[in-house]
């Protein structure tokens, strides 16, 4: 399906809460840090038009166009249903939260998801060092608003399971937050691989 088809279809499905990327495609469309801000912005805000993401990712209007484009043809975002004669196009993640489904043996797929792990990462970078700069930033305490860990450790199947269960309801739990206490968004990037 072209883009003009998939822009033209109008939803008014419930949006579900996890959708699976299963194409190597939809992981590339994410490694732009531009086009993740712009998805995650589509995500954060909800049904929303170009003006609206590009004032939250500080972008012109007519630069946001490109990537809604690139999100949209990778089936990231669509069009939320709007008003009869509404003038807006209003656009709509596919699902509150994106997770992979990585395949052993799916070459492709598996490149593109490093090549997602490294923007991520890169990302994160860039957020810390800003953030670092930042006097508003509270960088020790209770409260303390970049933190860096990293631990090395040998682990059990059974620590492994409850490691990744406990990662992933914190992720969930921060996602849900209904009462933000600060409108400052945060990046969370949580990142594990064997070291040997």
């Amino acid at each position: 399906m072209d883009l003009s088809n998939r822009l033209a279809i109008v939803s008014s499905r419930v949006q579900p809460r996890i959708k699976t990327l299963t194409e190597p495609a939809q992981l590339r469309a994410l490694t732009s840090p531009t086009r993740m801000r712009v998805f995650q912005a589509v995500q954060e805000i909800g049904p929303c038009g170009a003006a609206q993401i590009a004032d939250r990712v500080g972008m012109k209007p007519a630069s946001v166009y490109y990537h809604v484009h690139a999100l949209a043809q990778a089936g990231l975002i669509e069009v939320a249903q709007g008003e009869e004669g509404q003038r807006t196009v209003l656009y709509r993640s596919v699902a509150k939260s994106v997770k992979v489904a990585p395949k052993a043996g799916d070459t492709e797929y598996l490149e593109a998801l490093a090549d997602l792990a490294s923007a991520g990462l890169r990302e994160a970078d860039r957020s810390q060092r800003r953030a670092l700069h930042d006097p508003e930033i509270t960088l020790s305490g209770a409260e303390q608003e970049r933190l860096f860990l990293q631990v090395t450790s040998r682990l059990t199947r059974k620590h492994l399971r409850e490691l990744n269960r406990r990662l992933i309801q914190l992720m969930l739990d921060a996602e849900d937050s209904d009462t933000p206490t600060t409108d400052r968004r945060y990046t969370i990037v949580i990142a594990m691989s064997p070291t040997e």
